[in-house]
């Protein structure tokens, strides 16, 4: 009876070592489901509870495992660890996921595309990337140039639509004319930056102050 009561207690403690971490990691989990916002703000996030879950389920794998990086020299579970924060696999899935992402939004707007308004070339000289500040929320965007479908993408500050598209129509006293078909959007981008000029009424509407543009590449 002695040796049961004592195993028992034993076996209990067990568990716990063994559970309590993953209770731990549950929480930081659940944050980011409950917050996807996280991982946006701070991508070291998802790539710390990455690493910690692999480490976790490491340690309960027998063998032996000895990671030599540059810059550290860990084996087992902190070996584990170290391998997975530096490959970074969800930054790789998020990056892929916004590749699939932006070529479907592309293709959904090439549907609306109006035959009328013709569409030129990117002038030579003219700047391939800019880049703002959204002066509401302080967040970041930019306008940037895809040589191989000839459109600007503008990566916005909004998370529900993190791109629009927007393809040269008209170049007039260094100032490129960009139109986005899908909600008949015109900006106004001068070629040294400055204050880019918005009508959300075709090409003849009127026009209103946008967003203060940067050249952020200055190669053509």
């Amino acid at each position: 009876m002695h040796l049961v009561r004592l195993v028992v207690p034993g076996q209990h403690v067990h568990d716990e070592v063994h559970t309590e971490p993953h209770r731990h990691l549950s929480l930081p989990l659940a944050a980011l489901i409950f917050s996807p916002q996280l991982s946006q703000a701070d991508p070291t996030y998802l790539r710390a509870i990455a690493a910690c879950g692999g480490a976790l389920i490491g340690a309960l794998i027998p063998g032996v495992l000895n990671v030599n990086l540059p810059v550290v020299k860990a084996g087992g579970a902190i070996g584990l660890f170290a391998i997975i924060f530096f490959l970074n696999p969800p930054q790789r899935v998020i990056d892929h996921q916004q590749i699939v992402r932006r070529e479907w939004t592309f293709d959904t707007w090439q549907s609306f595309h109006i035959a009328s308004i013709p569409w030129i070339d990117k002038p030579s000289r003219f700047p391939s990337s800019f880049a703002y500040t959204d002066p509401a929320s302080r967040l970041q965007g930019s306008f940037t140039y895809d040589a191989e479908k000839k459109v600007y993408i503008e990566r916005t500050v909004l998370a529900s639509a993190p791109y629009y598209f927007f393809r040269p129509v008209r170049y007039q006293k260094n100032t490129l004319w960009l139109f986005d078909d899908s909600r008949n959007f015109t900006v106004k981008i001068p070629e040294g930056g400055g204050w880019a000029e918005l009508s959300s009424e075709g090409l003849d509407g009127h026009f209103e102050k946008l967003q203060q543009l940067k050249i952020a590449d200055a190669t053509h």
